[in-house]
């Protein structure tokens, strides 16, 4: 196993890497393992060709390699690391096309990448991350583009309005407990102002949720303390236009397995409300959106044999939907990720093991309860998908390849490679 520092995802290999928990030592978000075998299993969505996942093209600094040094003649050696590897941990779109966000490290620093179209990839001009931070999550709305995530130990933000990127402030609402961490893994624009959603981990022994809110994305205040945060993280936030769903996973350390899932609400911005539901007991909730009959969320089963989707007309009354061969992996680890609408429906990313280092997976829903599972993808072997996105019509998968020994920032796009 190897883990990360908190601030990136921390990723557990189990012959997969799970987008939350996060490399965190560097954060928390995927979790992977050291080989895995058995056979994959069969999917449960057929796809034509001309339909298949190409990796996009992204320019990666040179110190970030796809072998690690000792590997050579088709012999990959194991475990053995890159001098430099690199993630992508969210993306959004943008007036100007896809933002995605990350880190690149050793020593940890956030970085960004854009593209016109999700098929090519370069650096975001003017995005630095300083020495020890990470961006997590990222979202655009009116112009305005916020990233959130951690800088040393605390919680971090980004913002480009028309103009150059601006760090926010050192402020006491972003900082950690004594001796603890804090960082922002989510965000959402809501009415005038912004949501970002993480935790406070005061030591290795005990995690809270935690939500800030700001008018611009550079000024933050966090909830009070009289909403019920305690032993939970907070990893995804969605929005209606009269109200708030905050969704992630009961724990009781900051560095320990997911038990179950957790939810708050909120028609204000301001109060919240913890949401408890037995449909909850099945897992942990990893992202969520809003669209159509209401609420769904994403992520994994307690016994991390199982893709999870739950869903609410309200966001207060959940449903834990049937599992299916399309949520399954032969009894091995599978994960959903991060989830978007499309069209009238959705799409998911996620991973799960195989009898390799594990593979990226995309789900598709046209309702959001029945779900087909993309077939598997050679481009995504080895991967970790922790983000999705669209480029017009054109859907972008964002996260990681090279599992197990060397990370590389990758995006994929569904279609033929470009010539």
């Amino acid at each position: 196993m190897r883990t990360r520092t908190a601030g990136v995802p921390r990723y557990r290999h189990v012959a997969m890497r799970i987008p939350y928990s996060w490399l965190l030592g560097l954060v928390a978000v995927l979790v992977a393992g050291c080989g895995m075998s058995g056979p994959a299993p069969v999917s449960s969505a057929s796809q034509r060709p001309e339909f298949a996942w190409a990796r996009a093209a992204i320019e990666l600094p040179p110190e970030v390699v796809e072998v690690a040094p000792g590997s050579s003649a088709g012999i990959q050696c194991s475990p053995c690391h890159a001098v430099q590897a690199s993630m992508l941990l969210g993306v959004t779109a943008t007036p100007d096309g896809l933002l995605a966000v990350g880190a690149q490290l050793p020593p940890s620093a956030a970085v960004a990448y854009r593209s016109a179209d999700g098929r090519s990839w370069t650096p975001e001009p003017g995005f630095a991350g300083q020495e020890g931070s990470v961006a997590v999550g990222v979202a655009a709305a009116g112009g305005r583009i916020v990233v959130v995530g951690r800088r040393g130990a605390a919680a971090a933000a980004w913002v480009r309005d028309g103009g150059a990127w601006q760090a926010a402030p050192a402020e006491a609402a972003l900082e950690a407990p004594a001796g603890g961490t804090a960082e922002m893994r989510a965000v959402v624009a809501w009415r005038d102002g912004w949501v970002a959603v993480g935790s406070l981990d005061t030591d290795a022994s005990h995690r809270d949720a935690a939500i800030w809110t700001s008018p611009d994305g550079l000024r933050w205040r966090r909830a009070g303390s009289d909403t019920d945060f305690t032993r939970s993280a907070a990893h995804g936030i969605t929005a209606s236009a009269d109200r708030l769903v905050v969704v992630g996973s009961r724990t009781g350390a900051a560095g320990g397995e997911a038990t179950a899932g957790a939810a708050w609400t909120s028609d204000d911005g301001e109060r919240w409300t913890r949401i408890e539901s037995t449909a909850f007991d099945a897992g942990s909730k990893r992202a969520a959106t809003h669209g159509g009959a209401g609420f769904t969320a994403v992520g994994f089963g307690i016994g991390d044999d199982r893709a999870a989707v739950w869903s609410s007309s309200d966001g207060v009354d959940w449903s834990l939907l049937p599992s299916s061969p399309a949520l399954e992996a032969l009894g091995k680890p599978i994960r959903m990720a991060a989830v978007a609408p499309a069209g009238d429906g959705l799409i998911v990313a996620g991973l799960k093991s195989d009898a390799g280092n594990g593979s990226g997976v995309v789900w598709r829903s046209s309702d959001g309860r029945t779900w087909d599972r993309v077939a598997d993808q050679v481009s995504m072997s080895g991967g970790s998908l922790a983000g999705v996105a669209f480029a017009g019509e054109l859907p972008v998968v964002v996260g990681v390849s090279g599992s197990p020994d060397n990370d590389q920032a990758r995006a994929w796009y569904e279609g033929p490679e470009t010539p």
